[in-house]
């Protein structure tokens, strides 16, 4: 047993240790990392605690409007001003009402955000796209595989109203609702060549006014998405008189910009941003044999952000953990949700604790099969972040005495 004198003699010991080398220590944390939670006087630190980790990113694509924002408008992004357009695309335009049409609508309707900037009074432009490549429906998250923005023509023109109109408020049912919104005029003509089939129906793309600021509308994905309503004259009444009806078509829709090879995550760098597309997985190589002898007393992933090649809008984004139920070579699987931490924008680290997952991984009460990094929406979803040479900081630690 200890003696409180020996006892005593250690905590100097290690007090006149920690102070003497706690600067090089914390700006040397690659070689000793110091959590400073850590209670004073009670552990002693490990020396050659970092532990490599293999890292991957990959896309999970939306199919088509998974993301619940379209965007129209300039942003600046690697030092490049560049234009953000949206695609709308309709289905069911082969109606036998279309026939007797008599007008057709494309409503589209803002979404604003705290923060959110006042919208231009400028014109809108619905664009028929006339000319489309393989890749203009492709998807690969917000990003399309475009040099520029597909051949269009027909335009119709449009400035944000402020009015009653009736949205979608569910899935199948609408309300009428105060909002901004934009109404388009449809030539008749497009809609009576998709339903022949004479003309390929590749959609419209929605700019912005020229020189405008992003600005957001809701997607087919919301609760107020897009549609189309189109007035008809119902023929199948009986006598001379015919009734006026309408009926509306739900959009397909995708938020797109030229490509830029930096949208594309490079080898050395992970990708995350406020679409659901991009996920960061980590598998950790642990000498998990060690932490038998060795208690973990502290633990933290570690990234560096490359801020040439983040965007941010909003000033926080909030990342997701998921433990994952599977090994990452068996493909995808069930997550466990974990945590959230939080990246201040503009700050050139991002720090997680994983100190209690360590603990968990050393008891054995979880399996180690990696974990994944999401982006949860908050103020915005068109932000993204981009990170460079993750690595774990392990705090081993032992009781005084120990070994002695």
């Amino acid at each position: 047993m200890t003696s409180s004198l020996s006892l005593s003699t250690s905590r100097a010991r290690f007090a006149g240790i920690a102070v003497a080398c706690a600067g090089l220590l914390f700006w040397t944390c690659d070689e000793n990392p110091i959590l400073s939670t850590l209670p004073a006087g009670s552990w002693v630190l490990e020396a050659d605690t970092i532990s490599s980790m293999v890292d991957t990113t990959y896309l999970r694509t939306r199919n088509i409007g998974g993301s619940y924002t379209l965007y129209a408008g300039q942003i600046i992004q690697l030092e490049q001003t560049r234009e953000v357009g949206s695609l709308l695309r309709f289905g069911n335009v082969d109606s036998v009402k279309l026939a007797n049409l008599d007008s057709a609508r494309l409503l589209i309707f803002r979404r604003t955000f705290e923060g959110s900037p006042e919208p231009p009074t400028g014109v809108f432009t619905l664009e028929k796209i006339i000319s489309a490549g393989d890749t203009t429906w492709f998807e690969n998250d917000t990003v399309m595989t475009l040099d520029d923005f597909p051949v269009t023509d027909s335009v119709s023109s449009s400035s944000l109203i402020t009015d009653s109109v009736k949205v979608f408020v569910s899935s199948q049912s609408m309300d009428e609702i105060e909002t901004d919104y934009l109404a388009f005029e449809v030539d008749l003509e497009t809609l009576l060549d998709w339903r022949e089939g004479t003309v390929p129906n590749d959609g419209f793309l929605l700019r912005a006014p020229a020189g405008s600021d992003l600005v957001n509308f809701y997607s087919s994905e919301s609760t107020r998405r897009p549609y189309l309503v189109i007035n008809y004259r119902d023929t199948t009444q009986t006598g001379a008189d015919t009734t006026k009806s309408s009926y509306y078509l739900a959009v397909q829709d995708i938020s797109v910009y030229p490509t830029l090879v930096n949208d594309i995550p490079a080898p050395d760098r992970l990708l995350l941003n406020r679409s659901d597309g991009h996920r960061v997985h980590i598998d950790f190589s642990i000498p998990f044999d060690s932490l038998e002898s060795r208690p973990v007393a502290g633990g933290r992933l570690v990234f560096n952000v490359d801020e040439s090649a983040t965007m941010m809008q909003a000033g926080t984004m909030v990342l997701h953990v998921g433990l994952r139920s599977l090994p990452f070579a068996q493909g995808d699987s069930a997550m466990i949700d974990y945590a959230n931490f939080t990246y201040q924008a503009n700050s050139d680290t991002l720090v997680y604790n994983l100190t209690s997952l360590l603990v968990d991984y050393q008891k054995g009460v979880r399996d180690n099969y990696g974990l994944d990094l999401m982006v949860t929406g908050s103020t915005h979803d068109f932000d993204r972040l981009t990170l460079f040479d993750p690595h774990l900081e392990i705090i081993y630690a032992v009781p005084f005495g120990a070994g002695e």
